[in-house]
């Protein structure tokens, strides 16, 4: 918002990223429909693949480590979190919980993961697909996974959250989610 007109911007997309931890870190590679991967790389100059998947986003919720990755190619879409741990001094995928899509964009809000999915990738031409709202819960060993909303479309790379509110940067617009009840209200430019 500037001067109370929402302002668009476009998403800066990065096929890698660094996640550091106390011992190293982690370097990513997203190929997109060719491959994936996550390297660690250890201070004492040891490194090796730990995942071979198609990673988006690195983040770390009590001392764990999740990743969430995934691919939306030509008619399919699929999307995942892994949880990452450290087993006798090498890191190795622990977990797996599928999440109905590919990633998009997220927040942590209030210790939950709120995550867009695109579910549907382009069945014809001019089709925007289809995206969703996600809340994934993590407590002790379990982590759940609930469909909130369904039809939140082209997500950039932005989404806060504040005061059971959740508002999320669209292309040419802006989607707020009331948390308490799952409305949704689109607002875009005139």
């Amino acid at each position: 918002m500037e001067n109370n007109n929402i302002m668009v911007v476009p998403a800066v997309y990065s096929k890698s990223f660094r996640f550091d931890t106390d011992d190293g870190y982690f370097l990513s590679e997203n190929n997109g429909e060719f491959g994936g991967k996550i390297d660690f790389i250890g201070n004492n100059g040891v490194s090796y693949t730990v995942l071979e998947r198609n990673p988006h986003y690195m983040f770390s919720i009590n001392d764990d480590i999740y990743v969430l990755g995934g691919l939306a190619h030509m008619t399919f879409a699929v999307g995942y979190i892994w949880k990452l741990s450290n087993i006798n001094g090498k890191w190795e995928e622990e977990k797996e919980i599928e999440l109905g899509g590919d990633p998009q964009v997220y927040t942590i809000y209030k210790g939950e993961i709120y995550i867009i999915v695109y579910t549907r990738a382009y069945d014809n031409p001019g089709d925007l697909g289809m995206s969703e709202l996600i809340k994934v819960t993590i407590a002790e060993e379990n982590i759940e996974v609930q469909q909130l909303v369904k039809t939140i479309t082209l997500p950039t790379n932005s989404m806060i959250a504040k005061d059971h509110m959740l508002y999320v940067g669209l292309r040419g617009g802006l989607a707020i989610v009331n948390l308490k009840n799952n409305n949704i209200r689109f607002y875009t430019k005139k």
